[in-house]
C-alpha cells in the first residue's frame, strides 16, 4: 500500500478517478522504449549515458520524440479515440519539454509507465497537470497523438 500512496502523492488525481496497476516499479526501461514496443532499454532523448537510437536526433522537444516513433511505425494523428485498429499514443509536454508519452489501451484507458515508477492503466486526464514531487517533472498537457497499425 505504500507504494499506491507513492503514486497517488506524485499523481494525485489518481486518488479521484479510476486506474490501475499493470506492474511493479521497474528500473529497465521507460515510457519512450515501451512506446516503441521495447521493455528492455531505458531510452532518453537528452541523457547520453541513456540509449537513444544512434541516427535519431537528441533533444527534450516533443517534435523530437516524434521523430524517433515515427521511425517505430507511428504517425501524427487528430485525436486519441478509441479505435480498434490503430494504436494511439499521447505525447505531454511541460514548458516546451517533453515529459510523457502513454499508450491508448482498446479498454479506452490509457497506459503509462513514468520513468522506474509502476505500470498503470488510467483515464486521459490523470496524470496531466500535476506538480514536480518525488523527483518526477510534472506531466504537463497533452500535445500531440499519434497512430499506428494494432499488432496482431
Amino acid at each position: 500500500m505504500l507504494g499506491l500512496q507513492r503514486l497517488e502523492r506524485i499523481f494525485p488525481a489518481l486518488r479521484t478517478t479510476v486506474y490501475s496497476v499493470v506492474a511493479e516499479p521497474d528500473e529497465k526501461y521507460n515510457c519512450i522504449a515501451r512506446a516503441a514496443g521495447v521493455v528492455h532499454d531505458w531510452w532518453d532523448p537528452i541523457d547520453e549515458t541513456r540509449y537513444w537510437p544512434p541516427s535519431a536526433r537528441r533533444g527534450d522537444t516533443v517534435e523530437i520524440v516524434m521523430e524517433r516513433l515515427s521511425s517505430a511505425e507511428y504517425e501524427r494523428c487528430a485525436d486519441g479515440a478509441p479505435d480498434p485498429a490503430v494504436e494511439k499514443i499521447v505525447l505531454n509536454e511541460y514548458e516546451d519539454e517533453f515529459t510523457h508519452v502513454a499508450k491508448r489501451l482498446p479498454s479506452g484507458l490509457w497506459s503509462s509507465k513514468r520513468g522506474r515508477e509502476r505500470l498503470i492503466e488510467h483515464d486521459l486526464d490523470a496524470l496531466t497537470n500535476q506538480a514536480n514531487i518525488g523527483g518526477l517533472r510534472r506531466c504537463g498537457e497533452v500535445v500531440a497523438f499519434m497512430c499506428g497499425a494494432r499488432a496482431g
